[in-house]
């Protein structure tokens, strides 16, 4: 049996667009879904988090860093996994403006996003609750 797809929600707080995605393979659909959630006008940055490791292809992340650059946008990907971080370095190696924080530091990648320190609470409370939502309350429970 092969790997399960990405769940993925979208949502808008600010100018930040945020992406919050399971662990699992990305489809072309859930990509072009979160190209055209970037594409909103007044964005200006994207928070992407995702449960485990979101397994992009090498195509998918240079058409990421391309739309990022493309757009101006600067990105902050949270992830618990290392090799997620590792990839993220990788991508911001190809001139992308993007940075990789662990959960616990959600607080600092809304700071790199450059979100007013008086609504990094607020924005943090939008994350956790589209990744309740997307989980459901028993992965929660399991997974915290």
């Amino acid at each position: 049996m092969g790997k399960q797809a990405s769940r993925m929600k979208f949502v808008k707080f600010e100018h930040v667009a945020i992406h919050i995605a399971t662990e699992g393979i990305a489809t072309e659909d859930s990509m072009q879904q979160w190209f055209e959630h970037l594409r909103q006008p007044g964005i200006k940055s994207h928070f992407s988090a995702a449960d485990g490791l979101l397994e992009l292809t090498p195509v998918q992340r240079r058409a990421c860093a391309d739309l990022a650059k493309g757009l101006g946008i600067r990105s902050a990907v949270v992830t618990n996994s290392l090799i997620g971080r590792g990839i993220v370095t990788a991508v911001s190696w190809m001139g992308a403006d993007i940075s990789a924080f662990s959960w616990d530091n959600i607080d600092k990648a809304a700071e790199f996003l450059r979100v007013e320190e008086s609504k990094r609470a607020a924005m943090a409370e939008v994350v956790m609750r589209a990744r309740r939502e997307l989980r459901g309350p028993a992965e929660m429970l399991a997974t915290g």
